[in-house]
């Protein structure tokens, strides 16, 4: 009598920094997840940096990978800490420049320059014109505003979503 082969699965446990970055990265799962993946995402509490990457750590789980994606909008002192914690804890660290809603903005608006807005701008921008605030948790939405054609596309032009999306492609 023959078992059946065990499938052997590599795992991923990635820390978005809060609840608008786990959505779209719920979105990019749905389209690109390796079916030799396994990919658990939970969201951080928005607090610094250093505390999401300590997040990481603490999350009970035999993974093969840790991963925090947050955004590229804290102080240098703050990103050098949370990249050394990174560091030490072999966690690898993905950073949205200059936040979340740069990278969808640019995928949404190639000819849009986002140089110069800051954090604050880009996201009162995205919530006016793309997603309103109370809905920026619904994943369904995120997928009528980003079809995975469009994705197919942004991401040879925005290396940002190259990399996110790599999350859900590769070991």
């Amino acid at each position: 009598m023959h078992r059946p082969l065990k499938v052997q699965f590599y795992t991923k446990f990635i820390k978005p920094e809060g609840a608008h970055d786990t959505a779209f990265l719920e979105i990019l799962k749905d389209y690109y997840l390796n079916n030799s993946l396994h990919v658990d995402i939970r969201k951080g509490h928005g607090k610094d940096q250093s505390a999401i990457v300590q997040e990481a750590i603490d999350r009970i789980g035999d993974y093969d990978r840790r991963i925090v994606v947050m955004d590229q909008d804290k102080s240098q002192a703050e990103m050098a800490k949370a990249d050394d914690l990174a560091s030490k804890n072999h966690i690898a660290i993905i950073r949205n420049y200059p936040c979340v809603e740069g990278v969808l903005v640019k995928i949404l608006e190639p000819n849009k320059s986002i140089n110069g807005m800051s954090s604050h701008e880009l996201k009162v921008y995205f919530e006016k014109n793309y997603i309103p605030r109370t809905k920026r948790t619904n994943k369904d939405i995120y997928k009528s505003k980003f079809p995975k054609a469009l994705l197919d596309e942004a991401r040879k032009r925005v290396p940002e979503l190259n990399n996110l999306i790599e999350l859900f492609e590769e070991k």
